[in-house]
């Protein structure tokens, strides 16, 4: 292999590894209110202290003594843009269902 294929290796290991850890991180987010610092570094595929670092940076709360990691969940959108064909094609629906 070249050192240009060897960049590139390297440079795909490190996105693959960046997407894991970044698609890990919103399962976890989703999924935990609390969890331990061993398991989220086995999920984020880090050690202990980086893993700590990556989610306190994300405004987890770290409790040293118990060792669990307290989820900061992100505000949930529930604003929509109503699209007026998509909600005639509904009532029409809706509509022929009744009739």
């Amino acid at each position: 292999m070249s050192l240009s294929g060897t960049m590139m290796a390297t440079c795909c290991t490190r996105i693959t590894t960046e997407v894991y850890t970044k698609r890990m991180f919103q399962l976890l987010l989703s999924a935990y209110s609390t969890i331990g610092i061993q398991d989220t570094a086995l999920f984020l595929g880090m050690n202990e202290d980086d893993a700590t670092n990556y989610v306190v940076q994300q405004g987890w709360v770290v409790d040293p003594d118990s060792r669990m990691l307290t989820v900061k969940k992100q505000p949930v959108k529930t604003e929509q843009k109503l699209d007026s064909s998509k909600l005639h094609r509904l009532t029409e629906y809706v509509f022929h269902l009744e009739h």
